[in-house]
């Protein structure tokens, strides 16, 4: 991959030119219709509801989201053996991203301050983590990334929002946001590095662990986040074609985006909401008071302590016991089974904590197939 600062300099400085198109088509349109309220009725649109009526889109907007697109040619085989791999772990996938892929993107100065201006965390921290939860689960489901499956609609979808939000913050009236020094709002790389939270960082989390995935499992899990990386304008020059791509664009990204000696108030804001949104939310008796420790657990100590995660030491050192103590029992004695009957209580409940709270309102229900349910014990 091209990974010199000049490339990613660039990429800073690049949007999603097919989307951004047609969101400026969408608002025009609107416009020049007298709605009262474009933005609300977009939103409504892409975030209340499952399936979108004619009347939501224009023709060419509708056309974007029923095309069918594969430029890296990913086999279709390949895509399904990676949704199997979130069919066995889902549970601790789901739950690495409220503890480890959230705050490890948090930490990237630049790119948290879109979130900051959104109020994506701070308002309403547990329903907006229902919607990243579902969009995962929507394109890690059998069959989810099919050409009419529910993950494409949903990660086409999250690409316009995104679309929107650049818009909206590019063109507002009294605009604040500097491109020179924090580059485009949802630029290439911000796109790239969040991909990677959610594909690599999960399983260098399930690393952590002691959750053993083997690599041809772990280059079809990426492969499948590679499809949706398509799916969501991320450029195929920042897309990782193998696990060590993946580990070197990760490390690069954060390199340059995660400054530890800087402070980093949007980061910590939304660090914060994330914590007590999970100490409210996580279940079982060694993670109810302690996702901070999780956190801490996973994270480089110089990030938990930029985003101010707090230290608890005992709570700390229970928490690193209990990982490794799991991770050793699963190498030597017990196995996977045992493993994951150790460590999947407090991430099954997590689950179904979230789908107890579900998203509440007109929006959708949040849904887990039946097959997943069946695959982690979830009632």
């Amino acid at each position: 991959m091209q990974l010199d600062d000049a490339f990613l300099d660039g990429m800073r400085r690049r949007g999603d030119p097919p989307a951004d198109h047609l969101i400026e088509v969408f608002f025009r349109l609107r416009q020049e219709a007298a709605d009262g309220d474009p933005v609300r009725s977009l939103m409504t649109a892409l975030v209340e509801k499952d399936e979108l009526e004619d009347e939501d889109f224009p023709a060419e907007l509708r056309r974007f989201l029923e095309a069918n697109e594969n430029p890296l040619h990913i086999p279709a085989e390949t895509i399904r053996a990676g949704q199997r791999v979130f069919a066995e772990h889902g549970p601790e996938i789901m739950l690495l991203l409220g503890c480890y892929s959230l705050p490890a993107a948090y930490a990237a100065n630049a790119g948290v301050q879109v979130l900051a201006q959104t109020h994506y965390l701070a308002s309403h921290p547990l329903r907006r983590l229902l919607e990243t939860a579902q969009m995962i689960i929507n394109v890690m489901r059998p069959g989810g990334l099919d050409h009419d499956g529910n993950g494409t609609r949903t990660a086409k979808k999250v690409r316009l929002m995104h679309a929107a939000v650049r818009h909206l913050i590019l063109t507002k009236p009294d605009r604040n946001w500097d491109v020179e020094a924090l580059g485009v709002p949802i630029n290439q790389e911000d796109l790239a590095g969040t991909l990677m939270t959610f594909a690599y960082v999960t399983l260098d989390g399930l690393r952590q662990l002691g959750v053993r995935v083997d690599p041809e499992a772990q280059e079809s899990y990426l492969a499948a986040w590679a499809a949706v990386g398509q799916l969501m304008g991320v450029e195929t020059d920042l897309i990782p074609r193998s696990i060590a791509d993946a580990d070197a664009l990760t490390r690069k990204i954060q390199s340059r985006q995660i400054q530890v000696d800087v402070p980093n108030p949007d980061g910590v804001a939304l660090t914060r909401a994330l914590l007590d949104m999970l100490q409210d939310h996580i279940p079982g008796r060694i993670l109810d008071h302690s996702p901070a420790s999780l956190m801490r657990y996973l994270l480089p100590r110089p990030v938990a302590d930029q985003l101010e995660i707090p230290r608890r030491p005992f709570s700390d050192w229970l928490v690193r016991c209990w990982a490794r103590l799991v991770g050793w029992l699963d190498r030597v004695w017990l196995g996977s089974r045992r493993r994951r009957r150790s460590f999947r209580r407090q991430s099954v409940g997590f689950i179904q904590a979230v789908i107890d709270f579900g998203r509440g309102g007109k929006r959708a229900t949040f849904d887990v197939p039946t097959q997943l349910r069946r695959d982690w014990d979830v009632p």
